[in-house]
């Protein structure tokens, strides 16, 4: 961990002045009672990270909860991270609006900042000269599209460009985007069920590149020979990687 990275996990530890936080709206430690108790469901005790950016969340206070994501990015790199800070928060937070119908709205602010962050890592990395980049996407109408962003970040922390498509992109219009620019893997992500239908991905079947799909929506019953099916973030880095290394 660098000098500058320490500096700023220390600030953000210690959280806004008593000013600050009265300005901006943001509870103290300990409040309870609507959107702050998302801090006290958050797992992992009573003021870590987690806690800091559930309530941050809560708050709507974008400039701390990116922040926060972008000191844990610089120290612990994106797996950890996502694994380690954002899964839980997120996962909290959407429990709760299961739960309640609130907290919406911190769901999505928190969404926007995690999608910043990790978009400056995987933009600033270019492919090389004469390499293909890896092609990342969203199934037809998936909407989520965090762990593929994620995942964007943790190949660029490897020195792998990534190509993002944006979500909800048909079938049809990923494979012209497979045939256009060959890449050296191919990865498809699905979160929910009503997406997870893995037939229509027959017509992207390996050819130089190896075919991935990641995430819980998937039906696994259905999955077209030639297609690789992972779960979670880790295991989707380690296997991008070495279709990227196998195609080099």
């Amino acid at each position: 961990m660098t000098d500058e990275a320490s500096r700023r996990r220390a600030e953000v530890a210690a959280g806004p002045r008593p000013d600050t936080a009265r300005a901006i709206g943001l509870p103290p430690a300990g409040v309870r009672g609507g959107l702050p108790d998302l801090a006290d469901a958050v797992p992992g005790g009573n003021e870590g990270e987690p806690q800091r950016l559930a309530r941050a969340a809560a708050a709507l206070d974008d400039g701390q909860a990116l922040e926060i994501i972008r000191v844990a990015l610089a120290c612990d790199a994106t797996v950890a991270t996502w694994e380690e800070l954002l899964v839980p928060v997120l996962s909290e937070i959407g429990d709760t609006y299961q739960r309640t119908g609130t907290a919406i709205e911190a769901e999505h602010l928190l969404s926007s900042c995690v999608a910043t962050a990790l978009t400056d890592i995987w933009s600033s990395v270019f492919p090389a000269q004469g390499q293909s980049p890896v092609l990342l996407a969203c199934a037809e109408d998936e909407q989520h599209t965090l762990p593929v962003h994620a995942l964007a970040a943790s190949l660029a922390e490897d020195g792998i460009a990534s190509h993002v498509l944006a979500p909800g992109l048909p079938c049809r219009a990923l494979r012209a985007a497979i045939e256009r620019i060959e890449p050296r893997a191919v990865f498809v992500w699905s979160q929910t069920a009503a997406t997870g239908d893995p037939a229509p991905l027959a017509g992207c079947a390996p050819g130089p590149w190896q075919l991935i799909i990641g995430g819980p929506g998937w039906q696994q019953d259905r999955i077209p020979a030639g297609i690789r099916l992972v779960d979670k973030l880790p295991a989707a880095v380690t296997t991008v990687r070495a279709a990227v290394t196998a195609a080099a």
